[in-house]
C-alpha cells in the first residue's frame, strides 16, 4: 500500500459530461464531479497528496488514515457540503504514488510493456513502476512518459461493465463509470415496492436509461489539423443506440458510431483535408436520445511529407495520374497485429 493511491470521486447530481479525473490520471469520468478523496499514505505536503479536492484541484479538506488491521480513510463529512453522500455515484480508481517530479499530479506512469522489460528504458522501470501501457521513460516531460493515451490506473471500480473493455485504452480514452451504494431495504416495507430497489427511479445506476439525462459528448484537444483524426466520447444516450456523427456548419456526416449498454461510447473521426479553418461543431445524434454538440477548431492541413510547395503553376493532370499509379503498383500493405499485454503492479 505504500506505493499506492485511491482516489474516490463524488459526482455531480446526475451529470454525464464527461470529466478529467485529477491531474496525472489520464482517466475521465462519465459525470462531472464535485470532490474527489485521495488517499495516500506518503507524501502528505505534496502538491496533490491525501486530502479532500474539489472540482477546482483545490484541497478543502484532509484525510486521516488509519493503517491498523483494515485500511480506513476518514473524511469530515463538512468538506462535502451539502452533497447527498447516500444517494450519489462514486467512482473508485487506485494509481501508483509518486513524490513530487516523479509524475504528474503524484502519480507515476505506467509504461509500456517493452518499457518495463528494459527496452529503451532505464533499468529501474521494470521493478519499480507499472507495465502493460503505453510510452518509455523520458525526463523531457513532466510526466515523465512519452505517450500519455492510456490510463494511470492500476484498477478501477466498474460496476457492472467489463473492467477489462473500460480500461481498455487502445479504443480510445478511458472513460470509468459511477458505481452507487446498496441501500439496506426498510424491514418495514416490502422490498419489492421500496423506491430505494427501482432502477428505474434510482438516480444512479445507468445514465445512459436515464430519461430526464441529456446526452454529453466530449472532443479530445479540442483542435484539429484538417485532414487529422480527433476521438470524440460522449454519455447518456440510449443504450446500444445508432449514432451518427457529423461536422457543421456545412453538414458533413463523418462516421457511425454505437453506444454501449449503458449509453456510453467512444469513436476516432477524420476530419475532411478540405474543412476550412475556423471554429466548427460537432454533433452525435441518435433518433431515441437527440443530438449532443461540441465544439472544435480546425486549423490548415499540413503539407503533404516530401511535397514541393504549392506556388500556382498549373500541374498537369496527366502527371499526377502517372504519379497515382506508380505509388498503387509499387505500394505493399502491411498487416501487422498487436497484443495487449497485462498490467503489473510494481
Amino acid at each position: 500500500m505504500s506505493t499506492q493511491r485511491v482516489n474516490i470521486y463524488v459526482r455531480d447530481g446526475s451529470s454525464t459530461a464527461v470529466n478529467p479525473m485529477l491531474p496525472g490520471t489520464n482517466t475521465s469520468t462519465e459525470g462531472a464531479w464535485t470532490h474527489a478523496i485521495v488517499a495516500d499514505g506518503r507524501y502528505a505536503d505534496a502538491a496533490f497528496g491525501g486530502g479532500v479536492y474539489d472540482a477546482d484541484h483545490r484541497r478543502v479538506g484532509a484525510v486521516t488514515l488509519d493503517p491498523s488491521g483494515s485500511i480506513v480513510a476518514t473524511v469530515p463529512a463538512a468538506a462535502f457540503g451539502g452533497s447527498d453522500l447516500a444517494a450519489t455515484g462514486y467512482q473508485v480508481a487506485m494509481f501508483s504514488d509518486a513524490e513530487d517530479g516523479e509524475g504528474v499530479g503524484n502519480v507515476r506512469p505506467v509504461y509500456s510493456a517493452e518499457c518495463a522489460q528494459g527496452v529503451d528504458c532505464p533499468d529501474f522501470v521494470g521493478p519499480f513502476r507499472g507495465g502493460g501501457g503505453a510510452g518509455s521513460f523520458t525526463d523531457q516531460d513532466p510526466s515523465r512518459v512519452t505517450d500519455t493515451s492510456d490510463s494511470n490506473a492500476f484498477d478501477l471500480f466498474t460496476g457492472a461493465r467489463p473492467q477489462a473493455e473500460v480500461m481498455d485504452w487502445t479504443r480510445g480514452p478511458v472513460i470509468a463509470p459511477y458505481v452507487v451504494l446498496e441501500r439496506a431495504a426498510d424491514p418495514g416495507t416490502d422490498p419489492g415496492t421500496d423506491p430505494g430497489t427501482d432502477p428505474g427511479t434510482d438516480p444512479g445506476p445507468d445514465p445512459g436509461a436515464d430519461p430526464g439525462t441529456d446526452p454529453t459528448i466530449a472532443i479530445a484537444g479540442g483542435t484539429v489539423a484538417a485532414g487529422g483524426k480527433v476521438t470524440v466520447t460522449g454519455a447518456g444516450f440510449a443504450p446500444t443506440e445508432s449514432l451518427q456523427v457529423t461536422l457543421h456548419s456545412d453538414p458533413v456526416d463523418l462516421a457511425l458510431a454505437a453506444s454501449d449498454a449503458w449509453g456510453a461510447f467512444s469513436t476516432v473521426v477524420t476530419v475532411p483535408r478540405d474543412t476550412p479553418p475556423g471554429a466548427h461543431r460537432i454533433e452525435v445524434r441518435g433518433a431515441a436520445s437527440g443530438s449532443a454538440w461540441a465544439n472544435l477548431t480546425v486549423t490548415a492541413a499540413a503539407a503533404p511529407t516530401g511535397t514541393l510547395a504549392v506556388t500556382g503553376a498549373d500541374v498537369p493532370i496527366l502527371l499526377l495520374t502517372a504519379l497515382a499509379l506508380v505509388t498503387l503498383v509499387g505500394g505493399a500493405a502491411l498487416i501487422y497485429s498487436r497484443s495487449r499485454p497485462k498490467r503489473h503492479r510494481p
